[in-house]
């Protein structure tokens, strides 16, 4: 099952597509005046490089700035939520995260 995570922050929009815990790509755009323009752009970059069709994406969850506004997806979650996940992703034996802002 392919899963897309869309960040929409103040100066940039980040897509990563995953099937399970491996990351098959991800993409970095500038943020437009529209957080649905940055997240359909991020989208579309990580789709044409990883040549994955948009129909395969089980789910897309939103988060950031603009996570309110992605018009494809199902969910949406704060930024602090996701750093807890992706901390945990990255370093399992991790307890603390910070977030400076």
């Amino acid at each position: 099952m392919i899963c897309c995570g869309i960040d929409v922050g103040s100066l940039s929009g980040e897509a990563v597509l995953m099937e399970g815990e491996r990351v098959l790509g991800y993409s970095i755009v500038r943020t437009s005046h529209e957080s649905a323009t940055t997240a359909w752009e991020a989208l579309e970059l990580v789709l044409r490089d990883t040549g994955v069709p948009r129909e395969e994406i089980a789910c897309t969850v939103a988060t950031g700035y603009g996570r309110v506004i992605v018009p494809f997806a199902q969910r949406n979650v704060s930024e602090i939520s996701c750093h807890a996940r992706g901390a945990n992703f990255v370093f399992p034996s991790a307890r603390t995260i910070l977030d400076m802002g």
